[in-house]
């Protein structure tokens, strides 16, 4: 986005990822969202918009509005969620802040919207437009004329389209790809009378990120500093391990890095009396993306210099789980669990039985039978929760991913329960809980027990006929 103006989506955009107001106060940018708004209140929790003065042959000083509009599931997305936070349209939110700079004088006006498109008819031509489609190009379409430039982002595409407004005036509706593979230039005449652009002079180039040019040294000195630390931080041990705590599953479907990353869902989870959980589960080997994404070993490892046998590392332990995904307390009935617990077993395509292992926290052990109908294998009195039977009516606190409640990984936990809609319809105190991340709460729960031996994959039993 402009200048790092943007509130984006969290894990995938580097973008601002603290709702409470806080700033790093090293940046000389402010942090901009029209449409992230207080759920409660349904105030916004940035500013909107910006205004910069430019100047030009004349000297003469006009002022440029900024509009920032972020992507509206933000608040609902796997690894951003935030039930704290709502979104407001993007369309209908930069109209209104387009009328407020109008009045305020403000003639010429560019929308951020961190919201994508694709235009793949243009192949490998990142300054085409053939065939294109998407949200960006929806809100395109009906944003008010006031807006003279549309800029997007979020969907890593590129492409320099020049489309109507509502009123028939061409714009440019531009995404530079992602990552610094391109740079956007939009060149705008301003009427120095009427502060106002002239659209046929306006110019929109995609330049490529050639890599050819000598490195700014204080950029150069920055990337070196944080390298090191970060190296540094890698090497920092954090706990020690007993044995070999792996992704490996056994006949029933346990391993012991996924009943550990439970226990740690768990035990974050209970350190707030808001985020209280009855039990966890994790996706020990779900369809989709996993948050086991490599072992830890015993033996030393070959990344850190004078490593250790059982020494885990900071950079051991965040490559070993997650992808900064929230943990979350959803409230469900027993019904559904063991709804969810049938849900391991799934039927593709050709007619075969698909196994995606659920792990549960240590004060949960449960009998399944493979031997009989998907859908009727896991009985009520073969859940035990605290040594309780599963009771079918009651209603269950469970630490959980925001991935893996909302079905991504083909659980089907509480998927309708924790999208945009379905949150606003619970009542406040069973609203789903926002706990740590996955990866810090994996660092607390390896840095509170210090010394860690491989759980005994025994919470699971596989009954067959």
């Amino acid at each position: 986005m402009m200048r790092g103006k943007c509130f984006g989506t969290v894990g995938v955009d580097s973008c601002f990822t603290d709702s409470t107001g806080r700033r790093f106060h090293g940046a000389d940018f402010p942090f901009l969202t029209g449409n992230i708004v207080d759920a409660t209140t349904n105030r916004s929790i940035l500013p909107a918009a910006t205004v910069e003065w430019v100047r030009g042959a004349t000297g003469r000083a006009v002022p440029v509005g900024f509009i920032n509009v972020t992507v509206p599931d933000t608040p609902y997305g796997t690894t951003s969620y935030q039930p704290a936070l709502a979104s407001l349209p993007s369309v209908q939110t930069a109209n209104r802040y387009a009328a407020e700079l109008k009045r305020q004088g403000v003639q010429a006006l560019v929308l951020n919207l961190h919201d994508g498109g694709v235009a793949y008819g243009s192949g490998r031509d990142y300054n085409g437009c053939q065939a294109p489609s998407g949200p960006a190009f929806d809100a395109a379409r009906d944003a008010s004329p006031d807006i003279d430039v549309i800029v997007t982002g979020h969907s890593h595409n590129q492409f320099n389209c020049s489309l109507p407004d509502p009123a028939g005036n061409p714009r440019p509706v531009v995404e530079a790809g992602n990552a610094g593979k391109l740079i956007n230039e939009i060149n705008l005449q301003i009427d120095p009378r009427t502060g106002d652009v002239i659209r046929a002079a306006t110019r929109s180039t995609n330049h490529p990120n050639t890599r050819d040019v000598t490195p700014d040294p204080i950029v150069s000195k920055l990337v070196d500093y944080w390298t090191q630390r970060a190296g540094e931080a890698y090497a920092r041990p954090v706990a020690t391990i007993t044995g070999d705590v792996t992704r490996a599953l056994n006949p029933a479907g346990e391993s012991t890095l996924a009943d550990l990353a439970s226990d740690a869902f768990w035990e974050d989870a209970n350190s707030s009396e808001a985020g209280r959980a009855d039990l966890a589960l994790v996706a020990a080997a779900p369809k989709g993306q996993s948050v086991l994404r490599a072992d830890l070993h015993y033996a030393p490892g070959t990344s850190t210099a004078g490593d250790a046998p059982g020494r885990i590392t900071f950079g051991e332990a965040y490559t070993s789980i997650g992808y900064d995904n929230p943990v979350l307390t959803i409230s469900i009935t027993g019904a559904r669990l063991k709804r969810a617990l049938e849900s391991q077993w799934q039927v593709r395509p050709d007619g075969t039985t698909a196994f995606y292992p659920l792990a549960v926290s240590r004060n949960v052990h449960y009998t399944y039978d493979s031997g009989k109908p998907i859908g009727d294998r896991v009985q009520p009195s073969d859940v035990l929760i605290d040594g309780n039977p599963l009771q079918l009516d009651r209603t269950y606190r469970v630490a959980v991913l925001a991935y893996t409640a909302m079905g991504a990984d083909g659980s089907d936990i509480a998927d309708t329960m924790v999208n945009a809609v379905g949150a606003k319809q619970l009542d406040p105190a069973t609203r789903p809980y926002r706990n740590s991340r996955d990866r810090e709460a994996i660092r607390g729960y390896l840095t509170r027990h210090s010394t860690v031996a491989p759980p005994a994959v025994d919470r699971v039993t596989a009954r067959t006929a």
